[in-house]
Order: C-alpha cells, then sequence, then structure tokens
C-alpha cells in the first residue's frame, strides 16, 4: 500500500541475518562518516562527523540525517541502549523486539534506512524517535531484522558529538507544503502555506 512495494522471497532455509553497511547518501551535506575505533567487537560501526568542524561534533540546534544500507530488504530498529550480544537467532529476535524505535520511523522492509534527527531542547516531546541534546556524546546501536525474521546478533553503532552551542545559527528551511514547481490556482493574490524550518 506504499509507493516502496517490494517482492522479496521468504525463503524459510534463510537463516543468514542482514548485512548492514553504512549509507553515505543519507548524509547531509558537510557530514562524513569515519571508522570508529571506540566501538568494541562484536560490534560494528561508525562516526558521523561535521567536516568543517575542528572538533567534528555537529553543531547545536541543527538537523542530523544518517543512514544504512542492508542487503536484502529489512526492517531496522535504533535505540540508545546498546543491546548485548545475541547468542543465537531466538536471543537475538528478542533484542530486536525489545529496541524502542524503527529507524526512520518507518517497519517497511526496505534496503536504504535513513534517520533524521533534530536537537529541538530538553522540553520538546518525543515522537517516534531518540531526541538529542546539545552538549552531550551519543552511541544510537542499530540492529535489522530481514523478512525470514532473521536479527543481527551484533548491533551497528552509530557515535556522534554535539557541541554546546549557543544557539548562532538561522533557521534553515527544510521543505513547504507547496514544492518547487507545484501549480497553485489560477489568479489567485494569495494561498496558504506551511513553511517547515
Amino acid at each position: 500500500g506504499t509507493e516502496q512495494q517490494n517482492c522479496v522471497w521468504i525463503n524459510r532455509k534463510d537463516v543468514v541475518a542482514p548485512i548492514i553497511k553504512p549509507w553515505k547518501e543519507s548524509l547531509l551535506k558537510g557530514f562524513d562518516y569515519k571508522p570508529d575505533n571506540s566501538i568494541q567487537p562484536p560490534d560494528a560501526g561508525v562516526k558521523v562527523v561535521k567536516t568543517d568542524s575542528t572538533t567534528g561534533c555537529i553543531p547545536a540546534f541543527t538537523p542530523l540525517s544518517f543512514g544504512l544500507e542492508t542487503n536484502e530488504p529489512s526492517q531496522c530498529k535504533i535505540d540508545y541502549n546498546k543491546p548485548k550480544a545475541g547468542k543465537n537467532a531466538v536471543e537475538s529476535q528478542q533484542i530486536f523486539d525489545s529496541m524502542q524505535f524503527f529507524l526512520g520511523g518507518s517497519n517497511l522492509f526496505s534496503y536504504n534506512h535513513t534517520e533524521i534527527l533534530s536537537l529541538p531542547g530538553p522540553s520538546a516531546p518525543q515522537n517516534g524517535s531518540p531526541v538529542l541534546q546539545n552538549d552531550e556524546t551519543y552511541s544510537l546501536s542499530v540492529r535489522c531484522q530481514d523478512a525470514n525474521g532473521n536479527a543481527n546478533l551484533q548491533s551497528y553503532v552509530f557515535n556522534f558529538c554535539v557541541d554546546k552551542g549557543p544557539d548562532t545559527t538561522q533557521p534553515l528551511i527544510v521543505t513547504t507544503s507547496i514544492l518547487n514547481d507545484s501549480p497553485i490556482a489560477y489568479n489567485q493574490s494569495s494561498v496558504p502555506i506551511d513553511v517547515y524550518v
């Protein structure tokens, strides 16, 4: 029922969990992935860095986008808490089920998953994704499962830090309710529009 429909072979003999890699196209301009030696095996992962920052930290009060790609259509979840490594398929499935958020707020089985986070401040409501605060270091753990129910035994970790602030950036217009080159009714002197910053 979505525009992201896939035909997926559900093979009873498939016992292999999805392979996770960082997805470069999900990053905003000026960001990059760097290898992170602080992540202890068997887990893997990367550090998300701001390329023009001396610390590599993300500026306070700005959006952050990162993501991953899998070798097969998968559901992925993300959580603040790093789950322990699963010892078997049943335990890995239980760990996946207990994780707090679907990556990108979507439970669709897809190859590419993007998480967009913002730094709205401590009083903002939490709405289906982790909430970040300025002047913090974060380690977000991700696990995926395929359509056969094979979940990762280990976590894929995204580490990053957020600058202290203060907020010296102008608002960034992300999108509007009227998209570029969209038509509006003829002979209108005004039109309602929503601007998302």
